[in-house]
């Protein structure tokens, strides 16, 4: 394994365009890697920036046993003479406990050498709070339903299992729907005094009925009506990005549609474990559900 040399991190984020938090130059393997930040909040992204001299075959990032994809970007090919340019994503569970850990990185060249290095990463703590719902006696029997919500949330990890290596999402993301924001991401879900699970999430609350739309540019994976989730439909917008809206009253496109950012998906709806009409939300960076509302604003995660 190389021994990272840190450099001025300003310095190199005038040098490519970006805004750096943290960087880091291996001069000797002809690689170099940048972090849009090495500190992060439980529900938080990072995008990390792979410049290289010789072409990749693969690129994985591991965090914690999860792993993470690297993509080719076809945007940018040459700075600071590196002639190769790859992009990857990682999301940080709502779930990961806050403490010290290690992004693990593993790049494979088409000469089949290979080159692995270490960043650390410090997650803090979301500071998540606890939501009290009350729920009618069929709605409470059918969110108590663990089977089915297990086969369910089965169909949903198919669907935001990232299928295309093509970036087709732009700065910024949308939300899907004008509403009251009803529950935030990262908040323990308390069923009628009973604890459940953390939200995955956000809920937006509108009426009945109103137009839901795709919150960027993608294709469709999965339409569907499940009992616990209600009416779902998933989009993936390339480089391991995906999103996902529930509780639907009906969806107006079909799998392996195109759709572009602002178009109509579908309509608001109180279909499954719901209390009202809404549409939860959800973002997912490979696989891992992370805070949608960070990729609203956020200008560090995308490109340019």
């Amino acid at each position: 394994m190389h021994t990272p040399l840190f450099i001025n991190r300003i310095r190199l984020g005038a040098i490519l365009g970006l805004v750096i938090i943290c960087s880091t130059l291996h001069a000797e393997s002809g690689v170099r890697i940048a972090l849009s930040s090495h500190k992060v909040n439980q529900g938080d992204t990072i995008k990390v920036e792979i410049l290289t001299r010789k072409a990749l075959d693969q690129g994985t990032i591991k965090l914690n046993g999860h792993t993470f994809s690297v993509f080719r970007n076809p945007n940018k090919t040459s700075r600071l003479n590196y002639s190769h340019r790859y992009i990857g994503y990682v999301g940080i569970s709502r779930k990961l406990k806050p403490r010290r850990y290690l992004l693990d990185f593993s790049l494979k060249y088409l000469d089949k050498t290979r080159y692995k290095t270490q960043f650390k990463l410090w997650v803090k703590d979301g500071r998540f709070k606890k939501e009290h719902i009350t729920l009618s006696k069929k709605k409470k029997s059918i969110q108590r339903d663990y089977s089915t919500l297990g086969n369910e949330n089965a169909t949903l990890k198919k669907a935001i299992t990232p299928l295309i290596r093509k970036k087709l999402f732009n700065y910024p993301f949308i939300l899907p729907v004008k509403g009251r924001l009803s529950s935030p991401y990262g908040g323990m879900r308390i069923y009628n005094n009973r604890p459940a699970w953390s939200h995955s999430g956000i809920d937006i609350a509108a009426p009945k009925g109103t137009p839901i739309k795709a919150a960027n540019s993608g294709k469709v994976t999965l339409v569907d009506s499940f009992k616990v989730h209600g009416n779902t439909l998933v989009i993936d917008h390339g480089f391991g990005i995906t999103t996902i809206y529930n509780h639907l009253e009906k969806a107006v496109v079909k799998v392996g549609d195109r759709v572009r950012k602002g178009q109509i998906v579908g309509h608001v709806g109180s279909t499954g474990v719901a209390t009202g009409p809404h549409v939860h939300w959800g973002l997912t960076v490979g696989r891992i559900r992370v805070n949608p509302r960070v990729w609203l604003t956020n200008r560090n995660l995308y490109d340019y």
